[in-house]
């Protein structure tokens, strides 16, 4: 769906962003990497591999727009380093 703020266009997107193609840049907001794997580790029954939900909408997010920059708003980590750090570096 595309939006106009202070006459700039936008592009909002159904798996949780906006692109700003003037910039070609791409805003991400509350990620929560990790969050998952720390419910699990904490006794929550939650099926393993869903966290990896989180990559393929990054990666499906970053093929389709191709932006230069991605800035990341807030909640990219859900708890304390942990394995998913070392994935997202990746």
């Amino acid at each position: 769906m595309q939006i106009q703020i202070h006459q700039e266009d936008f592009q909002l997107d159904a798996l949780g962003a906006l692109f700003w193609p003037k910039y070609q840049a791409l805003f991400i907001a509350d990620v929560h990497l990790g969050k998952t794997e720390h419910f699990r580790k904490n006794g929550a029954a939650i099926p393993q591999g869903i966290g990896s939900q989180n990559y393929k909408r990054l990666d499906l997010l970053l093929q389709k727009y191709q932006p230069q920059q991605v800035y990341f708003l807030g909640d990219l980590f859900h708890s304390d380093k942990n394995q998913d750090w070392e994935k997202f570096e990746a």
